[in-house]
């Protein structure tokens, strides 16, 4: 099954995600533009299309990032941490969003952000995992101290479970989901920076970025919030 809603999204599905959520304890890729981050897949059960999802256009976002320093520690046998450092140009283009709340959405920022980012990372093998759990929370802080024109904070929670279901085979069950929050001066977060759920990467059964807040015409607009929660059955 799945939900959706303003301002923000849930999509609960069945399927194989390939993302470091699940099978790595490396450090986070860059903000969401928009946010889909993946996990291992397999076919998810159908959810209901949305009506719009055959019609509604989808933006294109694009950023250039500056290098990037990022320092990572050994906690203890199994937590490490990283902290990073990013600036980017961020913008969005090819957007056909219709009605005023939805165009205060449209905007190109610079930012200017920190991440922490810690992992437990209990599984009995890096690659090919059959027991044990990975575990990570990123948290992501923007603000116009560091040189950003978005103020911002952000969750990015993720957590992957494997156990043995028969000789050669694990099931692997996984989470993730994402919150942020615009803070001081900035009231809206732009579109480039809001989560979106439908596609390849996280429910099949809806097309890319379809699964979500739209606007008036059915255009989808991003949330602030997102979950999506996956199963899979492994043959190794």
């Amino acid at each position: 099954s799945s939900s959706a809603g303003q301002p923000g999204m849930a999509a609960f599905v069945s399927r194989h995600h390939a993302d470091r959520y699940c099978d790595s304890a490396a450090p986070p890729c860059s903000a969401p533009q928009p946010r889909r981050p993946a996990e291992p897949s397999t076919s998810p059960a159908e959810p209901p299309r949305s009506p719009a999802s055959h019609s509604s256009h989808r933006p294109k976002s694009s950023s250039v990032a500056r290098p990037s320093p990022s320092a990572a520690a050994r906690l203890s046998r199994r937590v490490t941490a990283t902290l990073g450092y990013e600036y980017k140009d961020t913008s969005v283009s090819d957007v056909d969003v219709t009605g005023a709340p939805a165009q205060v959405l449209v905007d190109s920022v610079e930012i200017s952000s920190i991440t922490l980012t810690p992992v437990h990372d209990a599984r009995d093998s890096f690659l090919m995992p059959t027991r044990g759990t990975i575990s990570r929370l990123a948290f992501e802080f923007a603000d116009a101290a560091i040189g950003s024109e978005l103020d911002f904070m952000r969750l990015s929670p993720g957590v992957s479970y494997y156990h043995p279901a028969w000789s050669g085979g694990v099931l692997a069950l996984s989470w993730r989901g994402g919150l942020i929050v615009p803070i001081h001066s900035t009231s809206d977060i732009p579109l480039q920076e809001r989560f979106f759920n439908g596609g390849e990467n996280t429910v099949r059964s809806f097309r890319e970025d379809q699964l979500g807040p739209t606007d008036a015409q059915g255009n989808p607009v991003g949330g602030e919030t997102y979950q999506v929660l996956s199963a899979e059955l492994r043959q190794l």
